[in-house]
């Protein structure tokens, strides 16, 4: 059983990690709305934890399926008993690996393909769960270090042991700013940090990287996460300065350079992490998107998300 699992974990990962290079190609195309970007990443997420979706002839993976090879496995349709008909959309799986004769239960092409799976599924289980449980403890002790900060109004508290404003916590996350921030940076601060908790990057943080944590062997999932990270704070700045003149955009970013750090944050969002001078250059080159490139760009979004999160038809 163990090596069933393991060997769908192996499709997600090569799946997931085909879908992760086209996001990060697109990534590079300026003009590109943050956010879009940062939304795409959950495309990542989902194909690294679910196997199953809908089947579409207009999937990426039915092109893969026809160029590369068959990656449609088995059709999952749900039927009405009382009426007889399909109640649901067709759902199937997709395989990459081709490894297989049968898939229910998976029979291996040769002994040496059983055994190599069943080896491996045992180190991957192993190191997953050493993996989430010290992934667990390391959030645990990074919430311990926030009950020595001092409580300033609301959810906003103070401490020496940080160098740059920081959203901490996942149910109920907590503004922690360093020691002497002035009130005129104070205020693009907060509103970039409030932005992260209206968002719930921080549970978007930890999913992703749990879901690093299931797929540990491969190190482009790795690179991906990093991405995540780095386009997280990319959108959050966009939308922070969405409103802003000139003249603020400018003091947003004094306010990035003030607060650069080189300090990795891994379960909170940090003001002044990821690649500060890609994001200041970001905020002072920003232009508003007009309606109809608005509309353009969801349009793509959506196009883009169906036929990455849909599999392969029959």
């Amino acid at each position: 059983m163990l090596h069933e699992v393991f060997y769908w974990v192996l499709n997600m990962s090569i799946i997931a990690t085909v879908f992760g290079f086209l996001i990060y190609l697109i990534r590079l195309i300026k003009g590109v709305p943050k956010f879009g970007i940062y939304t795409l990443w959950g495309i990542v997420l989902i194909r690294l934890v679910c196997p199953v979706g809908i089947s579409s002839e207009y999937s990426l993976l039915s092109l893969l399926s026809k160029t590369i090879s068959k990656t449609y496995v088995k059709t999952i349709t749900i039927y009405d008993a009382a009426n007889g008909v399909q109640s649901l959309p067709e759902f199937s799986l997709s395989n990459m690996l081709q490894a297989a004769t049968s898939y229910d239960p998976i029979t291996y092409k040769t002994n040496l393909l059983e055994g190599f799976f069943k080896t491996a599924a045992l180190v991957w289980i192993i190191v997953t769960i050493s993996a989430i449980l010290s992934v667990i403890l390391m959030y645990y002790f990074a919430l311990s270090e926030l009950k020595k900060a001092n409580w300033l109004q609301d959810n906003i508290y103070e401490s020496t042991m940080i160098t740059t404003p920081t959203v901490y916590g996942i149910m109920k996350p907590k503004i922690v700013l360093p020691i002497g921030v002035n009130k005129e940076q104070l205020e693009y601060i907060l509103l970039h940090e409030k932005i992260h908790i209206r968002r719930h990057d921080n549970i978007w943080r930890m999913l992703g990287i749990l879901a690093s944590c299931l797929h540990w062997f491969n190190p482009f999932i790795w690179l991906f996460l990093r991405c995540f990270f780095q386009d997280s704070e990319l959108a959050c700045d966009e939308r922070a300065i969405k409103n802003m003149n000139s003249e603020e955009r400018k003091n947003y970013a004094r306010t990035l350079l003030t607060y650069s750090t080189s300090e990795k944050t891994v379960f909170a969002s940090a003001f002044g992490s990821s690649k500060v001078k890609v994001r200041i250059n970001s905020v002072l080159s920003y232009k508003k998107l007009n309606l109809f490139s608005s509309i353009y760009f969801i349009g793509m979004l959506l196009v883009v998300v169906f036929i990455l999160l849909t599999n392969a038809k029959g």
